[in-house]
């Protein structure tokens, strides 16, 4: 059913039965119409959503402070706390090393297999043209005795 002007409802031939009311656009009341003079308040939105616009910026290092806090709470010294975040990066570092040279490693011999299987190819391709060469040649001369 459609609403008139009036506010009567009418019972609408080309679908259904609709129960909803429509509104002009004009009618602030309306739920569904925004109003183009209220400001979006971006803050507000990411309090709503969970999210923060206030996180490290690129390339800063992230502190993570509540891990801190703990160790200080444990009595754990800052200086060895350093050192084992150096040593924490070195083997990083050796570890990362270590994959490349793999990696590396891993390609040449695949790329050997590969130079290899090219080869392998070629020489049975070379054989199977040897051994056509032979059967024209015998068929050649097949050829030239049954002429005489």
């Amino acid at each position: 059913m459609n609403q008139n002007k009036k506010g009567n409802y009418q019972k609408s031939h080309n679908r259904g039965i609709s129960y909803s009311r429509s509104r002009s656009r004009s009618d602030s009341g309306s739920p569904g119409v925004r109003n183009k003079s209220r400001v979006f308040d971006k803050s507000q939105s990411d309090k709503r959503y969970g999210t923060k616009n206030d996180g490290p910026i690129r390339g800063e290092k992230f502190v993570w402070n509540k891990k801190i806090e703990e160790q200080r709470k444990k009595e754990i010294d800052p200086k060895s706390r350093e050192e084992e975040e150096r040593n924490k990066k070195v083997e990083m570092r050796r570890e990362m090393e270590n994959v490349q040279n793999r990696r590396q490693v891993r390609e040449k011999e695949q790329f050997a297999t590969g130079q290899q299987k090219i080869k392998a190819e070629k020489e049975t391709e070379e054989e199977a043209y040897k051994k056509w060469l032979e059967q024209e040649e015998k068929f050649h001369v097949e050829q030239a005795k049954l002429r005489l």
